[in-house]
């Protein structure tokens, strides 16, 4: 009889092995961290690859209505709901400003204005408000404005002005307000220190000056016409800490709201057309709050990284990054995001209804739900753009020429 030697059963050793668990411990922690932290923060959202707006499926065009050749430097722009369009350049001669019209008509004024020009905007009265700074260096401005700006008044080869405001300050900012306009204004080492009221006949009302302190972001609410401040002032005399701030007030001064922004001055800020709510951006926060002070939500972000801010009338918002644009609903949440390539995209304020996104090769109308209402299509850089409250009409500047469209 054969035998058979069978091997025997080995006994299997286990052993641990410490980098293994290390390994093991470190990525269930990243997942955790992940699931923890990355739904409150936006850093990765604004770097991961999207659709571009300009190449989404079933929106409305713009179509091109008229086109008027200019040259110079577009400093400030505004197309109204019945189409008209305005824009203000400066060129060779100085200051001029160009009308397009609905019906494809074009009118163009000289606006002569003495001392160096600076911020410029179009007021919902019609008329045009521009700050000028005197060349002699004492550090005074005046604001002029111009208008109303009718077919009559367009017609004439120079306009003057119908007021001027003198504000022995240089500006930051024209913000136009229903009934005027708020400048913001710089002290003697230019930085943005506070905020005048101008009526729409010229008369300076209440000022808005902080004492040893600045302003870094503005906005105003188009609809109710609150004045939207965030800035940063000195509580101390002998040490320097700065107490962040953002506030709301009304065009005669009185103060809405104000709350304290954390632990830096916010960078961007952007108020709803009725001013119901705020958002702004710190260095490492996105913040909304109500007008009441209340804070809705808050999300991390880079503050660096915030291009532009719109918040509709539903309490909506969107953000523009340099890279990526972002939708949120009411309470925070990302319903939709959009590729921005290029620079210098921004989500332009003054639409209420829609942000409007200046990219290269065209613009998009993004809507609060984040869909893409209509688009526009172009093949030279833009300087400024601009649309009417409802997003219908949209204007462009280019250097070369002021082009209207109207949303097919």
């Amino acid at each position: 009889m054969e035998t058979t030697d069978l091997p025997r059963p080995s006994k299997r050793r286990y052993r641990v092995r410490p980098l293994r668990l290390a390994a093991a411990g470190g990525l269930l922690c990243l997942l955790l961290a992940a699931v923890l932290l990355l739904p409150r923060s936006l850093g990765f959202l604004l770097r991961v690859p999207a659709a571009s707006p300009l190449g989404a499926a079933g929106e409305a065009q713009f179509q091109e209505v008229t086109t008027l050749p200019y040259s110079g430097r577009c400093i400030a722009l505004r197309v109204f709901p019945d189409g008209t369009a305005l824009a203000a350049a400066i060129d060779g001669q100085g200051l001029v400003v160009h009308a397009a019209f609905a019906d494809g008509s074009h009118l163009h004024t000289r606006c002569p204005v003495g001392g160096e020009v600076g911020p410029a905007a179009f007021l919902p009265s019609g008329h045009l408000a521009v700050w000028t700074a005197e060349r002699t260096g004492s550090g005074g401005g005046t604001v002029h404005g111009f208008g109303p700006l009718t077919k009559g008044t367009l017609a004439q080869s120079s306009l003057g002005a119908a007021w001027n405001c003198r504000l022995d300050r240089r500006g930051a900012a024209l913000l136009p307000l229903p009934q005027g306009v708020a400048a913001i204004y710089t002290s003697g080492d230019g930085v943005p220190a506070g905020c005048a009221v101008i009526s729409d006949a010229g008369k300076r009302g209440e000022t808005l000056e902080f004492a040893d302190g600045i302003v870094t972001a503005w906005d105003v609410a188009g609809v109710s016409g609150l004045i939207c401040l965030g800035g940063a002032e000195y509580v101390e005399q002998d040490v320097p800490p700065l107490e962040p701030f953002v506030r709301t007030y009304f065009a005669n001064g009185t103060r809405v709201m104000g709350v304290g922004a954390g632990s830096s001055a916010p960078l961007k800020l952007g108020s709803s057309a009725t001013g119901s709510h705020i958002l702004y951006a710190t260095r490492d926060r996105l913040v909304m709050v109500s007008n009441d002070g209340v804070e809705l939500w808050s999300r991390r972000v880079p503050g660096y990284a915030v291009r532009g801010l719109h918040v509709f009338p539903d309490g909506r918002s969107f953000l523009a990054g340099p890279d990526t644009g972002i939708s949120f609903d009411d309470r925070g949440n990302v319903v939709a995001r959009w590729r921005l390539t290029g620079t210098g995209q921004v989500s332009r304020p003054s639409p209420a209804e829609a942000t409007i996104l200046s990219l290269p090769g065209g613009a998009a109308a993004i809507d609060s739900t984040g869909k893409v209402v209509a688009r526009a299509l172009w093949d030279r850089p833009s300087q400024l753009i601009a649309a009417d409250p409802l997003a219908k009409w949209l204007v462009r500047a280019d250097g070369t020429a002021l082009t209207l469209y109207r949303r097919g």
